[in-house]
């Protein structure tokens, strides 16, 4: 291509200096097509170039801003990690009585059962917030009831720093099974048929009435009554037993509320205190201490001396009620050691010397002194919770089915011509009829104990056991003496 293609034709002619314009346009040429070239290269491919650095920066800067809105919720917003939750749960049925042997279950799975004051207790990991959906049963042979219910954990915890959830739930009715006449060769008539429907029925509504007369928990036996029943005979004994209703009554209702019951007449758990005739003793009478805190498994029933003032016969009735009480308590493992925690209820708080069943059925003993709301548990090798648990709930032994402490043997004793429906107390205990006039009780060895038998507000029978060893005799032979009233 030459510049004089362009240059006009008026300006070719007239121009003086064509030879070295010649040079200077083909140098100029020269010089066009190198920069066109660079042009080219530097123009038409950084086009490409600045598409891919675009993208390249648009993804820098998200994951930038992602970063830094990371950092902001860590900084923002705390973690939400898995904590220890301590569970407690009572059971009730419609009546308001606790429910014993009722599966706890979560996602199909049985996490424990409740215990015969209807509770449940066990420590979990979940989340501040999380939601729990608890599943409730308990299965018989005639009928089922259940219960469905959300638990929530709270997001902040209590004052004392520990997560807790605690629900109290009702369990209704599913279904109650007809009774079924049992499967023979021989077919059996529409009136036997009713008849084993009535009596399984009955069987059936003896069983409700059980599981509803359960240990009345009421907020861990804070509530109690206490009643007087005034004698209906005359002289020592109608002066007795009225002092029993005006000095002993108010003195057992104000130490109990000082020790943090609460004595309320709604109270589902009642204690009655009433005057025993002794008939030619030493002594014009005993008081008799009963009451039912659910099934016939641990009823209070006890004989106790008049101690002179009405403010320590009332300290002694009360530190015998507890021990008939199978008191609830939870331990835990720390530290390579197992631990009880203590009530916070003065009633119920542990003194050295108790023992507990353990969930295996082992008897737990317990170590040392009490520290800082704790007692060290004599453990040994045995099993204090199910499995490998590391925390559960266990009772404090109890009367009748076990002494508060391990200084206490089962001793027996025969009462002719005595009968199974008859009162017997030795020591002040219930005794317990095991069949061919043998009664059984707990006593320590080496006492001198009183066998006393009564009926009504009147003692038939009164003797006294002088040294009975655990190694001696253990068949003693006690002669029926009548007695009139």
């Amino acid at each position: 291509m030459s510049i004089l293609k362009i240059i006009p034709k008026d300006e070719k002619n007239n121009s003086p200096f064509q030879p070295e314009q010649k040079k200077s346009e083909t140098l100029i040429n020269s010089n066009l097509s190198m920069l066109q070239k660079e042009f080219n290269e530097r123009n038409m491919k950084p086009e490409k170039k600045s598409f891919g650095f675009k993208w390249k920066w648009v993804f820098m800067l998200s994951v930038l801003s992602l970063i830094g809105y990371s950092a902001y919720l860590s900084k923002g917003v705390k973690m939400n990690p898995r904590e220890d939750v301590l569970f407690e749960i009572k059971t009730i049925d419609e009546g308001g009585h606790p429910i014993a042997g009722a599966l706890i279950k979560f996602k199909n799975r049985t996490l424990g059962v409740t215990d015969s004051f209807g509770e449940w207790r066990k420590f979990y990991k979940f989340r501040r917030g999380s939601s729990i959906k608890i599943k409730i049963e308990k299965k018989t042979a005639h009928e089922k009831i259940h219960a469905t219910k959300n638990l929530v954990v709270p997001l902040n915890p209590k004052s004392t720093g520990e997560l807790s959830v605690k629900s109290v739930i009702t369990l209704n009715m599913d279904e109650e099974t007809v009774v079924q006449t049992p499967k023979t060769k021989k077919n059996i008539s529409a009136t036997q048929a009713a008849i084993v429907n009535k009596k399984l029925a009955n069987i059936n509504e003896i069983k409700k009435n059980l599981d509803r007369s359960l240990i009345a928990n009421n907020e861990d036996f804070r509530q109690v009554w206490f009643s007087v029943t005034e004698s209906t005979r005359k002289g020592i004994n109608a002066k007795l037993s009225s002092a029993l209703r005006t000095y002993l009554l108010p003195e057992i209702k104000e130490q109990s509320t000082k020790l943090g019951l609460h004595v309320l007449k709604s109270s589902p758990w009642k204690i009655n205190i009433s005057h025993v005739n002794i008939k030619g003793g030493n002594v014009p009478g005993v008081i008799r201490v009963e009451g039912r805190l659910g099934h016939q498994l641990n009823h209070i029933d006890f004989l106790t001396n008049y101690s002179g003032r009405s403010k320590r016969t009332s300290k002694n009735i009360l530190n015998e009620i507890r021990n008939y009480v199978p008191k609830t308590y939870h331990v835990d493992y720390r530290k390579m050691r197992w631990f009880v925690k203590n009530s916070e209820i003065n009633f119920w708080r542990l003194l050295s010397g108790f023992s507990f069943r353990g969930q295996n059925g082992n008897v737990i003993k317990a170590k040392g002194i009490e520290q800082n709301g704790y007692y060290l548990l004599d453990v040994g090798n045995k099993s204090v919770c199910e499995g490998e648990k590391l925390s559960c709930t266990v009772q404090k032994n109890a009367f009748p089915q076990d002494p508060p402490n391990g200084k206490w043997r089962l001793f027996r004793l025969k009462i002719e011509g005595s009968k199974k429906e008859q009162l017997v107390y030795v020591g002040g205990h219930r005794a317990s009829y095991i069949g061919n006039q043998v009664w059984q009780y707990w006593s320590r060895p080496g006492l001198n104990v009183f066998v006393t038998m009564i009926k009504g507000d009147q003692s038939i029978l009164r003797k006294k056991l002088v040294n009975i060893e655990e190694n001696q005799v253990p068949m003693v032979l006690l002669p029926m003496q009548k007695r009139s009233g």
